[in-house]
């Protein structure tokens, strides 16, 4: 220091080169060190925002995913309530069930179950084949479809859902949306197990498509550039910002993370986490995990934000760039003060220059003051140095209490141009900021921390307290008092069992934590819990009327500060309401918290009302079983006396149907009014319109006619006729689509039972299309015929030469048709007239099948049903995936007869069981072929499949199952 101050140089040039020197040191310390602080809370800031973020949207996935979890536990649980219920009656009551959850749920694709045959049908003795129901729409439609699966063995993923028997989410897939048009979509699927009799009997599942997590995902960008994404438990993409990567694995297109962190892995664990990794291009990003978890089986989803780190830092790039700005101009500004004062010091500087020697390396402690007072610039300038020296003195202290966390000590700088103090007051400033803005967050993350736990606890209350409504009321407020830390809490439900008085029922009243059971009703809209029903609004006051409430200790009792009543909605209908009393105020955030839960409770209350409502009917439903048991007996005798006339009228009813039914499938039937408007028709009269029956209802007789002055007298005469009571007789020939009809049409007036008036006119048609074209075919026949003649005088003479010839050739034919006949007589099927169906059929059920043995019967029967379905569709030209189900239909029943009469074979020791066994499994593998050669597109309406199917049905029906016939009898069949 002595040999810097010994250089030749001016004391203006030394001045201004230690001051500023030492300036530059101060600054690039305090300011490097803001700088510094500024980019870790830069940093730090980004990590918990961006976490809330992903946990945020993370629990709103998983609370979707876990509420349809919910409404499938609610159908699985529902078995036990009608296990008692005979099989039909629980059928047809689940599809009921199933049709309103699914009108209920937009977001499922399709509602379906699958019950194990071995647990409801005591004749299936294997451990595979199901009986399964779906539930789906189709042309905005709601549809059902009931079907037999696995009747030759469960599928791989079955057999694991077996094994496991728990709730649990699928692993996605691609699947086709619409069969004809082959459009995939990328789907889950959520299923819940029915047990019964403690085994494994089935499952409940939902098919759901990934398109709306997809745009949830999308939505997602705390920064700019932020990608998102959701990853399914073996680690494969759910939803991506960019679309073609769905359904795609993260170790293939993120290598560098998979590399670094262990992405895949880290998701299968269900870890949370905030990680700063480099991506492909070697950037560094922050990358964020929140796990999602659904159903009891221990396989998260992951969720994932990846953020560009100059995203991350752009504000605390800003500060520092801003901060060396300001550095900059105070160094500037201080040079600039420093070359003055030095300008202006005197060449006499004996008596400061111990004390500026000092000054010159900072050394300000212990220093006394100048005093000089000889009234000249001398004095000015120790004046200034005993100034210079108590504002270092100060701003050394200030800025030593602000590197110790000292915001709040006292300063004042030397003047409005203190440069270095101003900035040092500004500096505590921003510091004070950064600190309150950093205690605001770590009060409003206490909060969500708070409310997300609240709301994960009260799920784990609400699912398993969801069998009766008083355990849940007194378990969800009996929690949430002791949660909210208030005094008092009541839950009121909606009692809507008298629809025309609905009320608030109090279902638990709780008071430090004891139950007192009170018996409480208000109607919609009375007194405040009633208004907050009605208005479906929470309810929040301070100023508690003096005796609408009071809490009771052992000390007394007393008013509350607080009261909260809040609505439970679910789909905008109220279920409740919640009313809460406190001798302290209910936060804002806590009140939030209580309306988010009031939807989850107001959801779980209506499945609990719903269950207790089944359980109610179905009690009721028993009783009255017993109540007509007890009037079957009285009823029968009754009835015994009303038999003989009963049979009477039931013949002729069934022969007067029987007429309808048979003049129905073969005429056209029209009704009409007086004025010739259609009042009815028949469903053939439709087909032949090719529109519907309610489309044609309300029509005129004369629509479509283009009449003439003459045809129309003529009509107007035609239907006076009518109007008199006279009969009319038409041949008209009909022009629908490009294609020629010829009609017979009878007209007859119905008159009424008082009086021989007609009221209305009765049209019966008869298709003689064939007829007609017969008779123009026996015309021109008639014209051939006559050219023939010509040729055949012409060769009359040369026929009876060959006259011998000719009769030879006949008698030759009758000897070959009479061995063709003696063969055939020794073929399954004696001739084609015996097979084949009436009307649309493809085989009807005749006398020759029948065994004696009504379980084979039955089965024999639904099997030549869906034959004739399966027929009836290729006949109609139904569209592919219906006639595809309806083969897939006759195959699986086909599959379950043979294998339930194969059983009784083998269990009755049939000696031809083997060869029995071995023409099913030919024909399975003939239909097999059938349906795989349908799919290619290589089948056509009545083909050689078809006409073989029936043959073999006809031959296995009427001979093959007589051979066991015996034998079934002996063993009590």
């Amino acid at each position: 220091m002595g040999c810097f101050m010994k250089l030749k140089m001016s004391i203006n040039a030394k001045m201004l080169i230690y001051i500023l020197s030492t300036s530059i040191v101060i600054f690039s310390f305090v300011f490097g060190f803001i700088s510094y602080r500024t980019r870790l809370l830069a940093i730090a800031d980004a990590e918990k925002y961006v976490s809330k973020v992903g946990d945020g949207y993370a629990t709103k996935i998983e609370k979707d995913l876990s509420e349809k979890m919910t409404v499938l536990n609610t159908l699985a649980e529902a078995f036990s309530v009608y296990d008692g219920m005979e099989e039909t009656e629980w059928k047809e009551l689940f599809l009921k069930m199933y049709f309103k959850v699914y009108e209920q749920n937009p977001d499922f694709y399709k509602l379906w179950d699958s019950w194990e045959l071995k647990q409801f049908d005591p004749n299936w003795t294997k451990d595979y084949g199901r009986y399964a129901v779906s539930v789906f729409k189709q042309n905005g439609q709601i549809k059902k479809s009931i079907s037999l699966r696995s009747v030759d063995g469960d599928s791989e993923k079955y057999l694991q859902i077996k094994a496991l028997a728990c709730d649990m989410i699928w692993e996605p897939y691609w699947d086709n949306f619409i069969e004809e048009l082959e459009e995939k979509k990328y789907m889950t699927s959520l299923s819940s197990p029915i047990f019964r009799n403690n085994q494994f009997a089935g499952i409940v599942a939902a098919d759901i498509l990934m398109e709306k997590f997809q745009k949830l995902v999308s939505q997602i960008e705390p920064y700019k550039n932020t990608t998102a994404f959701l990853v399914s438990n073996e680690g494969v993409f759910v939803g991506h910002h960019k679309s073609d990567l769905i359904g795609k694995p993260v170790s293939v297109n993120y290598p560098e993370y998979e590399s670094q962190i262990k992405l895949s892995l880290l998701i299968k664990k269900g870890e949370r986490g905030v990680y700063w990794v480099n991506d492909n291009k070697n950037q560094r990003v922050l990358l964020v995990l929140a796990p999602i978890h659904v159903g009891e089986l221990n396989a998260p989803w992951g969720l994932g934000l990846i953020i560009p780190a100059n995203q991350v830092l752009i504000d605390a790039n800003r500060i520092q760039t801003f901060s060396i700005l300001v550095a900059f101009l105070g160094l500037l500004a201080l040079s600039f003060i420093i070359f003055i004062i030095s300008r202006n010091i005197s060449i006499s500087l004996k008596k400061t220059t111990h004390i500026l020697e000092k000054l010159s390396v900072g050394d300000i402690v212990g220093i006394e003051d100048l005093n000089i007072s000889t009234g000249d610039e001398m004095e000015l300038m120790a004046n200034s140095v005993n100034q210079l020296k108590a504002g270092l003195n100060k701003t050394s202290n200030f800025a030593d209490q602000i590197g110790k966390g000292n915001l709040n000590a006292e300063f004042n700088p030397l003047s409005e141009k203190d440069v270095l103090g101003n900035s040092l007051i500004e500096m505590r400033k921003s510091l004070k900021h950064a600190d309150e803005e950093d205690l605001k967050r770590k009060i409003e993350d206490e909060k969500l921390n708070w409310s997300t736990h609240g709301l994960a606890k009260f799920s784990e209350i609400l699912r398993t307290n969801s069998r009766n409504i008083e355990e849940l009321s007194f378990n969800i407020l009996s929690n949430l008092i002791n949660y909210l830390e208030v005094n008092q809490g009541a839950l009121f439900v909606i009692d809507d069992s008298n629809e025309n008085q609905i009320m608030l029922e109090l279902k638990s009243a709780i008071a430090y934590g004891r139950d007192k059971f009170l018996k409480k009703q208000v109607g919609i809209g009375e007194e405040l819990v009633g208004r907050c029903a009605f208005e479906k609004k929470t309810i929040y006051m301070t100023d508690i009327p003096e005796n609408y409430i009071q809490i009771t200790s052992g000390m007394g009792t007393a008013n509350p500060r607080a009261l909260l009543l809040v609505p439970l909605i679910l789909n905008d209908e109220s279920f409740g309401v919640i009313e809460l009393a406190s001798f302290h105020p209910i936060e804002k955030y806590q009140i939030e918290f209580i309306e988010k839960l009031g939807e989850s409770i107001a959801s779980t209350i209506a499945a609990v009302k719903v269950n207790e409502k089944t359980t109610k009917l179905l009690e009721q439903s028993k009783s009255q079983s017993e109540e007509l048991a007890a009037q079957e007996e009285e009823m029968r005798q009754n009835l015994e006396e009303l038999q003989a006339t009963q049979e009477e009228a039931t013949r002729r009813e069934f022969e007067m149907a029987g007429i309808v039914k048979a003049l129905g499938t073969t005429a056209f039937i029209v009704e009409y009014d007086l004025e010739g408007t259609v009042l009815s028709c028949n469903q053939k009269y439709a087909e032949m319109l090719g529109i519907s029956q309610d489309q044609i209802v309300g029509q005129k007789h004369s629509q479509g006619f283009d009449f003439t002055i003459e045809m129309k007298a003529n009509y107007n005469l035609f239907w006076g006729d009518l109007r008199r009571g006279l009969q009319k007789k038409e041949v008209n020939r009909i022009l629908i689509n490009n294609k020629e009809f010829w009609v017979e049409e009878t007209y007859t007036p119905i008159t009424g039972q008082h009086d021989d008036k007609p009221y209305k006119i009765l049209k019966i048609g008869f298709d003689i299309t064939g007829q007609k074209l017969k008779e123009q075919q026996m015309i021109g026949q008639e014209i051939e015929i006559k050219k023939e003649k010509l040729l055949l005088n012409e060769y009359q003479t040369r026929l009876v030469e060959l006259q011998d010839q000719l009769t030879e050739l006949k008698n030759n034919k009758v000897e070959q048709t009479t061995e063709v006949k003696d063969a055939s007589l020794s073929k399954p099927i004696s001739s084609d007239i015996l097979i084949k169906g009436t009307n649309d059929n493809l085989l009807d059920w005749i006398p020759a099948f029948e065994t004696g043995i009504a379980e084979m019967d039955e089965q024999h029967k639904q099997l030549i049903t869906l034959a004739n379905q399966m027929f009836a569709s290729f006949k109609l030209d139904k569209n592919k995936k219906e006639i595809k189900e309806n083969i897939r239909s006759f195959m699986d029943f086909a599959s379950y007869h043979f294998g339930n009469e194969e059983n009784y074979l083998e269990k009755f020791n049939f000696e031809f069981t083997k060869e029995h066994s071995a023409d099913h499994k030919q024909f399975i593998k003939t239909l097999s072929q059938f349906q795989k050669d349908y799919a290619a597109n290589k089948i056509k309406f009545l083909d050689h499949s078809m006409e073989s199917i029936k043959k073999w049905l006809f031959h296995h029906f009427s001979e093959v199952d007589k051979k066991y016939i015996p034998v079934f009898k002996e063993n009590g069949m």
